[in-house]
């Protein structure tokens, strides 16, 4: 993974002076990590050296993994879900639920969607037990939309799959874990200290990971060694300090949005993971910028007048993929409507796109950086997801905001209760 900021609209004077507000926070976070502190926000820090949570994760993989499993049935939303679907469907592929040589299949119930589950309830009612695991997660244990799913599912299938297809991942007081316990359900916990955003590196984010790709600690691995990169490499080859620096320095000079930009449809679900990431950890101050996600080359024919011709408000991160050679488009009758375009590779055309849109934002002054990552492969993504993390936490602390509350989060969730009469 390589971050560049030659183009960001920040001189490197400004970083470097945002940096040096940033290295007591190094220094924090680094005897945080030495200690393997629990008992702290920045806990989550800790989780891809935990050998605990690997070994938790590992015998309950070893409960629900059969030859015969097919489908991957995550309950949750937000935290809960985010994590592991990005990490699916950047590994496995954009199309990988039509893909009948791939097996397990993850799906992800979150919303209250009635169609959404009746397709999962097919799904359910055409597959033996064994060729099921279903992962119930919610920290709180009180998600409204993850019970409502979960108890579906239970009203539906409680005699035909018995809970040893089952999982629960939760706060150990909660009342899900409780329910769990009871049941003789594999029951998982993550530390308390550890909010869902941030969870994808304990058992919430590795136990549906870990029952689709057999290497899973590949992307554990990945996490750690960007830990290592972003606490102890000098700051020009630590990006998430770089990163949060010019984020902070766009905002200094007025930007309000925060887009990122994955040059591969497969990252769709990865710019939703870092949105959520970027928004509850930020989005505080009337000078948080607004998370939003770009795909190219897609949203460049919906949206490439306002990118490029809109107000300048906007500070992008381009995310692209080093893929290898495809094979030539043919001549033919299509592809000769358009001249020159017969011989090249799918590659050449989407690094085209890239370089043109690259070259027109700056010709248009508007600022960005790039992010290179080798593959999708998981130790890559490990470290693009580690990465993120620790820039959110620094540009937090750049910003004097907590990092891992989320209080107006609780307003509609309390009112959400009042009108369905829920006590809580």
């Amino acid at each position: 993974m390589r971050l560049e900021v030659e183009h960001a609209g920040v001189t490197f004077k400004d970083i470097e002076s945002h940096v040096r507000l940033l290295l007591p926070r190094i220094e924090t976070m680094r005897a945080l990590v030495a200690s393997h502190e629990w008992h702290v926000p920045e806990a989550s820090l800790n989780l891809p050296t935990d050998t605990a949570t690997m070994q938790t994760v590992e015998d309950a993989r070893a409960k629900l993994m059969t030859p015969e499993l097919r489908w991957v049935i995550v309950v949750g939303i937000g935290g809960s879900n985010l994590g592991s679907q990005a990490v699916y469907d950047a590994h496995a592929g954009r199309y990988a639920a039509f893909d009948s040589e791939r097996t397990p299949k993850m799906i992800c119930l979150d919303t209250s969607d009635v169609v959404s589950l009746n397709v999962v309830r097919r799904v359910l009612s055409e597959s033996r037990p064994e060729q099921v695991a279903i992962v119930v997660i919610s920290k709180s244990g009180t998600t409204t939309e993850t019970l409502v799913n979960a108890q579906a599912l239970y009203d539906t299938f409680s005699e035909k799959i018995p809970f040893s297809r089952w999982a629960v991942i939760s706060d150990e007081a909660s009342p899900l874990f409780a329910w769990g316990t009871a049941e003789h359900v594999t029951t998982l916990s993550l530390p308390s200290s550890v909010g869902g955003r941030y969870s994808v590196m304990s058992s919430v984010g590795l136990l549906p990971i870990s029952l689709i790709f057999p290497e899973w600690r590949e992307f554990v691995d990945g996490a750690r060694e960007m830990i290592h990169q972003c606490m102890y490499a000098h700051p020009e080859n630590n990006p998430a300090l770089v990163s949060a620096a010019v984020l902070y320095e766009q905002i200094l000079q007025g930007k309000v949005i925060n887009d990122s930009f994955f040059f591969d449809p497969s990252c769709a679900a990865l710019g939703a993971w870092y949105r959520q990431l970027f928004g509850e950890s930020i989005g505080k101050t009337d000078k948080a910028l607004l998370p939003t996600t770009s795909i190219g080359s897609t949203d460049l024919h919906s949206m490439g007048q306002w990118y490029l011709g809109g107000p300048m408000t906007c500070v992008t991160t381009f995310v692209s993929v080093d893929r290898a050679m495809s094979d030539p488009i043919g001549f033919g009758p299509l592809s000769s409507l358009v001249a020159g375009l017969g011989g090249k590779r799918f590659d050449e055309v989407t690094t085209a796109i890239l370089s043109g849109v690259e070259e027109a934002y700056r010709e248009k002054r508007r600022p960005f950086m790039h992010v290179r990552l080798e593959s999708l492969a998981l130790r890559e993504i490990g470290r693009y997801m580690q990465y993120k993390m620790v820039e959110v936490m620094f540009l937090a602390s750049l910003l004097k905001v907590n990092a891992f509350d989320q209080p107006a989060v609780e307003s509609y969730k309390s009112k959400t209760r009042q009108l369905l009469g829920i006590n809580h």
